[in-house]
């Protein structure tokens, strides 16, 4: 279990279904090739060819920015064992 799966508290973890967490990966990513296609084309008739580009960008930025707040918090990895 990741170590930021860990930290978050139960009520936002405890799922009626217990999931490996492969295929709640698998879940989320079959979610998303659905979604993304939708809200891209959505865009692009909307508000023009550039925009789905710049929801890339931002959404890139967001997940730099959450990696870069999580960071600190996470927990060192032991040392790795050393070789015979």
């Amino acid at each position: 279990m990741p170590a930021v799966w860990r930290k978050l508290p139960p009520e936002v973890t405890r799922l009626p279904v217990k999931l490996p967490p492969r295929a709640m990966s698998q879940a989320l990513r079959s979610l998303t090739q659905i979604a993304g296609p939708l809200l891209a084309g959505l865009l692009y008739t909307q508000l023009g060819g550039e925009s789905p580009f710049w929801l890339g960008a931002a959404v890139m930025l967001l997940g730099i920015g959450s990696i870069l707040l999580a960071a600190p918090h996470l927990a060192a990895p032991e040392s790795l064992p050393e070789k015979a």
